[in-house]
């Protein structure tokens, strides 16, 4: 684990939508943050792969720098991460857990074509 700057942060477009970020920055103000967020290196800085919530309420507080895991992932596999780390929450919908589920099949498929049915 590291403490890094969270302007170093780039956050990429796979997000869920924000939500009650207060009650989150206030347990962060009161107790810490109990769980690193984690991130990849990417190019001069950092693209977080879990964690998106946690980043955001320690911004809204006007925290300058956090507590991350930085992982060793190629694109493919930070993909897979993010997508398994979202489902493994219970707040998405039908929809969006099937969504999910249809990506990380594909996801997965692309870093393992072995894994394919071969047709002859």
């Amino acid at each position: 684990m590291k403490r890094i700057p969270i302007d170093s942060i780039e956050v990429g477009t796979h997000r869920r939508a924000l939500k009650d970020l207060k009650a989150l920055a206030s347990s962060i103000e009161d107790v810490g943050l109990l769980n690193p967020i984690t991130v990849r290196v990417d190019g001069k800085g950092y693209r977080l792969i879990a964690g998106y919530h946690r980043l955001e309420a320690c911004k809204a507080i006007g925290w300058l720098e956090i507590d991350a895991t930085i992982v060793d992932l190629n694109d493919l596999e930070a993909e897979l991460a993010e997508i398994d780390e979202n489902l493994c929450r219970h707040e998405f919908s039908k929809l969006e857990r099937d969504e999910n589920w249809m990506r990380r099949q594909s996801v997965y498929n692309e870093l393992h074509p072995e894994t394919q049915a071969q047709r002859p």
